[in-house]
């Protein structure tokens, strides 16, 4: 029972070890293949394997060689099998009557050559397999490269796909030496990918063979002995460059099938005498290996190529190199950066040959198609960087266990150095920055100008005088301001009388950086209720009901007010404001207080007895994922459906469709619409939810209105590194003037909608806070229109009849380069009138929380949902 299952339907997985039975000592490179099939790999260098074997082959039979040992038969049963020790006996060669006359070196080899024709495929095939390259410096890993691919053609024309691959490397240490126009760190032109490769009767041993005797001339032949490989006699030639031939450089060892004449195994590597002929370089083996301003030099080449038999030929096997070299970079004969002891090991394994191969390469990417990129590495490096891949079906060499675990540091060490890179050249960038009055007065121009005609909803909560005076007061208090986070601090609290909860104000993307990568998150959670802020669950020597009285100096109260004035919302509504304290509090008071990395925290205990600490500050916490769940309460026939986001990356259209099926087939009787915490996204996907809750056509939106059509003034806005007209290029063509007034057209909502034909008829309850805004606030604005539903919680952070929003790019200030998100179009939303202007939907059931009730981590507006819904049944 020798094999072990990975997939029942494609592969079986047999892994293990090859060693030489009498020392003990592991195999490298040992060959393995399927008896009656082209299906095989190798050990890696410490001997190791795992090999997939296709689930239809019926008992295959695995054979385990080496040169000069007993081959090893595996009779494989499918079935599950411990980790293998594979054992090969060294077998011991009787010289027959052929051999013990005295043998011609030179002869036999000629023999070898003249029979290429005859021995080698020449007709085209497919091969399959498997390279691994890496790079070490000092002994340590700064570069691994392993791709699968797959070659097919002749040995004159060929073509090569990439099917897989994975690419990593160490960029703090080959950062001096990186110069892209040259071909990247480093150039071999050997290892472009081949799958089809066999000896030469042209040319061998770096020789043209032009005449009976070239060989002769460069190089001796020494018979050494014979051995094995798969029960038949192999001969071992010896070679070696002769003393003061300056080309072409080789010494190293012949392995030739004594029945067949085909060369089998063949060695080479700089030969002693050829190393004072070794000089600096950059090119190697007649190929081009760097390019100026780098520099490569080899000091040692050493390669080891293996052909195996299939149909009656012989083709390739694997071919393992291992250079030693140095790199440089050199501008104009000085040397900028050196790096030496270097060393380079590249293992290819075809792994699969196929005689009758189909037209087309298949699927991956043909390295034809790397187009400018001089080498495999290059190509690698950009499309497979820090890829995770499992290799599928492929066989393939495992890495060494200590190569690959220091393989997998590299990427957490490559983060950080990039990290420390980035903050470097932030901190440079940011030292001694500041501007004249001049400069921050042209910046407040620039940004009156732009809200006053781009902004749909400039004057929808504020009239235009009182924004003006606001603007002219901070013109006059720019004179003692000069830094960046200055003018932020004066600017914050002016935008946030706009009363939009999608026009905010945001350093500049440099500080922003810079905060990110140098800066530390105040570390303790904490529970904020008006200007009060308690320890909701204890860090360190803060016990858990600890109120915080100040940090690093800064009343906390005071900062709070700070933030909370600072902030945006939709209107006169302040618990989105409460909402994106309790949950953004970390990165609000870095943005709005104070940017550091430590934290003096003066808290009062329970026992009133007050004490400060100073604690390190935190990463940046993520928020949970945004995919949406449905959960049946079968004892109250309920569903409750939570929708954490509206911008998810889940497929929310297929998940809404299967959950109201599923609701009809189980015959449930009420919905329950958790929305806490969303933040909105897709406006479709709001018109989509009503669209199961309605029973007749709907309106979604009246009007989206915009500003102007201008094409200079919207350019001034960004969508990433775009102009607007650039990111959005259909924009201008989806407006129209209508009764003066610009109007959006392009939006799927401003259609009639249509009830689903699933809708549901049943009891709904919605689940509201402040953080529901934007288009999920739109959705609760809309049930609430229709009367379709009974809402619990507090406030909806979104606006009831709308909203500022659609793309929401940003206007970058020309001087302080500080960014304001400005949304391009005014929603009206089609509800009916009657709530409060300024004001998010009412709920139905006010929730509001105590301390305790956070300590135990109560969920009270879902309490009173199911309270609801069990009188009702009642």
């Amino acid at each position: 029972m020798a094999f072990r299952s990975v997939d029942a339907q494609s592969v079986f997985s047999v892994s293990g070890k090859v060693t030489d039975k009498t020392t003990g000592q592991a195999l490298p490179y040992a060959t393995i293949h399927v008896v009656g099939t082209s299906i095989g790999t190798t050990t890696n260098q410490t001997g190791d394997f795992v090999f997939r074997i296709p689930a239809t082959l019926v008992n295959p039979v695995v054979v385990f060689s080496y040169l000069g040992y007993q081959s090893f038969r595996l009779a494989g049963q499918n079935q599950d099998q411990q980790r293998l020790t594979i054992a090969l006996e060294p077998e011991a060669v009787t010289l027959n009557e052929v051999v013990v006359k005295p043998v011609d070196p030179l002869q036999i080899l000629t023999q070898s050559l003249d029979k290429v024709a005859q021995n080698y495929a020449s007709t085209p095939y497919a091969a399959e397999g498997f390279q691994r390259e890496y790079v070490l410096a000092g002994g340590k890993p700064i570069q691994l490269l392993e791709v699968a691919f797959r070659t097919t053609g002749s040995t004159e024309s060929q073509t090569t796909t990439v099917l897989d691959g994975r690419y990593l490397e160490d960029k703090e240490a080959k950062a001096p030496l990186w110069n892209p126009s040259g071909g990247g760190f480093y150039t071999f032109g050997w290892t472009t990918i081949s799958g089809i490769e066999t000896p030469s009767q042209t040319t061998f041993l770096g020789v043209e063979l032009r005449k009976p005797g070239d060989l002769a001339r460069y190089y001796t032949f020494t018979f050494r002995k014979m051995i094995t490989l798969d029960g038949k006699d192999v001969y071992v030639i010896d070679f070696d460059q002769k003393k003061h031939v300056r080309k072409p450089l080789l010494k190293g060892t012949v392995y030739i099938d004594a029945g067949s004449d085909a060369i089998v195994k063949l060695e080479h590597q700089v030969s002693p005498h050829g190393l004072p002929f070794l000089n600096v370089h950059q090119t190697w083996g007649g190929r081009t290996i760097s390019k100026s301003p780098k520099r490569l030099v080899v000091q040692q080449d050493r390669w080891v190529t293996t052909y195996k038999p299939f149909g009656g030929k012989w083709y390739l096997n694997s071919v393992i190199i291992d250079t030693d070299f140095s790199a440089s970079l050199a501008f104009m004969g000085l040397v900028k950066a050196r790096k030496d002891s270097l060393h380079l090991h590249s293992e290819r394994i075809v792994t699969t040959v196929d005689t009758t191969p189909v037209a087309e390469a298949g699927t991956g990417t043909a390295i034809a198609e790397v187009g400018s990129l001089p080498t495999l590495q290059n190509f690698i490096k950009k499309e497979y960087e820090n890829r995770t891949t499992t290799w599928g079906h492929f066989n393939f060499i495992q890495s060494d266990t200590a190569l690959a675990a220091l393989a997998q540091n590299l990427g957490r060490k490559n983060e950080q150095w990039e990290a420390d890179s980035r903050k470097r050249t932030t901190e440079k960038a940011l030292a001694g920055r500041s501007f004249t009055a001049r400069q921050l007065t042209e910046d407040l121009v620039y940004l009156q100008e732009s809200l006053e005609k781009l902004h749909p909803g400039v004057a929808w909560y504020t009239d235009q005088t009182t924004l003006s005076r606001a603007f002219a007061d901070l013109r006059s208090q720019l004179v003692r301001t000069t830094s960046e986070a200055a003018f932020f601090q004066l600017l914050s609290p002016l935008i946030e009388q706009i009363h939009c909860g999608h026009t905010e104000l945001y350093p500049s993307q440099l500080t922003e950086d810079y905060l990110a990568l140098s800066k530390k998150a105040f570390p303790v959670d904490l529970w904020i209720t008006g200007d009060t802020a308690v320890v909701s669950k204890g860090y360190g020597d803060i016990p858990k009901g600890a109120k915080i009285l100040s940090v690093n100096g800064f009343d906390l109260p005071a900062a709070i007010r700070r933030i909370r004035v600072a902030l945006p919302s939709d209107g006169y509504n302040q618990t989105y404001k409460a909402f994106r304290l309790q949950r953004e509090f970390p990165a609000l008071f870095t943005r709005y207080v104070q940017a550091v990395d430590t934290f003096a925290i003066t808290f009062s205990d329970v026992n009133r007895q007050t004490r400060t600490i100073r604690l390190a500050g935190r990463e940046r916490t993520t928020f949970p994922g945004d995919y949406a769940t449905a959960q049946i309460h079968d004892s109250l026939q309920t569903l409750v459906l939570t929708i954490p986001s509206f911008a998810t990356r889940q497929n929310l259209p297929d998940f809404l469709s299967e959950t109201f099926t599923r609701m009809a087939e189980r015959r449930v009787k009420t919905l329950v619409i958790d929305l806490r915490n969303n933040p909105g996204g897709n406006d479709a996907y709001g018109a989509l939810l009503y669209a199961y809750l309605a029973d007749q056509p709907f309106r979604y939106y009246n009007r989206l209105s915009v500003t102007t059509t201008d094409s200079l003034l919207l350019n001034r806005l960004s969508v990433g590194d775009l102009p607007l007209l650039k990111a959005i290029p259909g924009y201008l063509d989806s407006i129209r003037k209508t009764d003066g007034v610009y109007a959006y057209l392009n939006h799927p909502n401003l259609s009639l909608q249509q009830p689903r034909p699933n809708q549901f008829k049943g009891a709904v309850y919605l689940l509201i806070n402040g953080g529901t805004f934007s288009s999920a606030a739109e959705f609760a604005a809309i049930v609430r229109s229709h009367k379709r539903g009974i809402f619990i919680g507090e406030e909806a952070g979104g606006g009831y009849y709308g909203n500022c929003s659609l793309a929401t790019p940003l206007l970058t200030l020309p001087n302080s380069r500080l960014r304001l998100a400005i949304p391009l179009a005014r929603y009206e939303l089609a509800v009916s009138p009657g709530e409060a202007v300024g004001h998010g939907v009412i709920p139905d059931h006010p929730i509001t929380y105590q301390l305790e009730d956070r300590f135990i981590n109560r969920d009270k507006e879902l309490e009173q949902c199911f309270d609801l819904i069990r009188k009702s049944r009642q």
